[in-house]
């Protein structure tokens, strides 16, 4: 979610941006939208924190854009599971920990265990106090230290 409140989401062949409460699944891009040949087009752009130009071919203007510390995102690649491959957003606090969603139904959170916990991926509705891991998961000493 940006400063002005708009989502930022992969939807196949477009990063879009709605201010809709929404999932993903919809086809929603009243913010406008970036066509792209993959969810990972731009990435080492966006990555670098310099600010950079892409032309948003919903709204026929051009777009500058730059990540701050406020984007609260976490970009997943190589998964096994092509499924979990993508960009997730921050999406409120699981556990007393951030919870992460892509917009389309996969989520990412942090389950305590003992002196550690597990990041695990799921696809199914959940407020993460299931140990639930469709996904996959990863063992770590902590949330915020974690060598996966």
């Amino acid at each position: 979610m940006n400063d002005n409140g708009a989502i930022f989401y992969f939807f196949p062949g477009y990063w879009q941006m709605d201010y809709r409460d929404q999932d993903g699944t919809n086809d929603w891009y009243d913010g406008g939208c970036v066509s792209v040949d993959s969810a990972d087009q731009y990435l080492e752009e966006y990555y670098s924190g310099s600010a950079f130009d892409m032309y948003d071919g919903c709204n026929g203007e051009d777009l500058t854009m730059q990540m701050t510390a406020s984007c609260g995102g976490i970009w997943v690649s190589d998964h096994p599971d092509w499924f979990y491959n993508g960009y997730y957003y921050q999406d409120g606090v699981w556990n007393g920990h951030p919870h992460y969603t892509d917009g389309m139904d996969a989520h990412l959170y942090w389950l305590p265990s003992g002196d550690g916990g597990w990041w695990q991926f799921d696809n199914r509705e959940q407020d993460g106090t299931n140990d639930w891991f469709d996904g996959g998961y990863a063992w770590c000493d902590s949330f915020d230290t974690c060598d996966v």
